[in-house]
C-alpha cells in the first residue's frame, strides 16, 4: 500500500506534494516552483544519511520509494512549466530538461548495468544543480551543499570500517563473509567499500 502507516514521513510527503502542487497551480512562475521544490524533496529523500530518515524513523531503502515516486512528480511539474512557458526558447531550462530525463532515463540501466546507472544519475546530477541555479531555482544550489556535506559524512563513517573475508570460488563468484558484529536487517542495503 501506498501509505504504509509505520511512519508520519508518508503523510508528511504526501502533504508536502499536496502544498506544492496547489502553491504552484497558477502560471509560469508558479510551475517552476513546484518543480524546484520537487527537486529538493528529490534530492533529500536520496540522501543516506539526512534528518527524514532520524526523525520520522524512515529506512533508506523506504526513502529510496519516495525518491523515485517524487521523480515522476517532478517529471510532471517539468512539462507542465514547458507548456506553460509555451517553449520561449530559455536555453537553461531545456538544458535542464534533457538532464532531467538522462538521470530518469538510467534508471532504466539499472538491472543492466549498476555502475553505469549510477554514474549517469550522479554524473548528471552535478550539472543539473549548477543549471537549476542559472534558471532561477537558488533552493538547488542549497540542496547541492546537503549532498556535499552527507557524502562528506559517508567518508568520514567510512572510516571506521569492519575485517570481512573475501573468497575467489569460480568464474565470476565471490564470497564475502562478514563478521556477526556488522549490524544489519534483512533487504537493507549495504554500502561495502574494498
Amino acid at each position: 500500500p501506498f501509505i504504509g502507516g509505520k511512519t508520519v514521513l508518508e503523510l508528511v510527503i504526501l502533504v508536502v506534494i499536496a502544498a506544492a502542487f496547489l502553491s504552484g497551480a497558477s502560471g509560469e512562475e508558479g510551475s517552476g516552483g513546484v518543480a524546484t521544490n520537487a527537486g529538493a524533496l528529490l534530492i533529500l529523500l536520496g540522501l543516506r544519511h539526512n534528518v527524514l530518515n532520524y526523525v520520522f524513523g524512515i529506512s533508506f531503502e523506504r526513502a529510496l520509494f519516495y525518491h523515485k515516486f517524487i521523480a515522476c512528480i517532478l517529471l510532471v511539474a517539468t512539462v507542465i512549466h514547458i507548456i506553460l512557458a509555451e517553449s520561449k526558447g530559455n536555453m537553461s531550462g531545456w538544458t535542464l530538461t534533457i538532464l532531467i530525463l538522462a538521470v530518469c532515463g538510467s534508471y532504466f540501466l539499472k538491472p543492466y548495468s549498476f555502475e553505469l546507472f549510477y554514474c549517469v544519475h550522479i554524473g548528471a546530477f552535478i550539472p543539473i544543480i549548477y543549471v537549476s541555479m542559472l534558471h532561477g531555482a537558488r533552493l538547488m544550489g542549497f540542496m547541492g551543499i546537503v549532498w556535499i556535506a552527507d557524502l562528506l559524512l559517508r567518508y568520514v563513517i567510512t572510516v571506521n570500517s569492519v575485517e570481512a573475508k573475501l573468497d575467489y570460488l569460480h568464474g565470476d563468484i565471490v564470497r564475502l563473509t562478514i563478521p556477526k558484529s556488522f549490524d544489519y536487517e534483512t533487504l537493507q542495503y549495504s554500502f561495502i567499500t574494498i
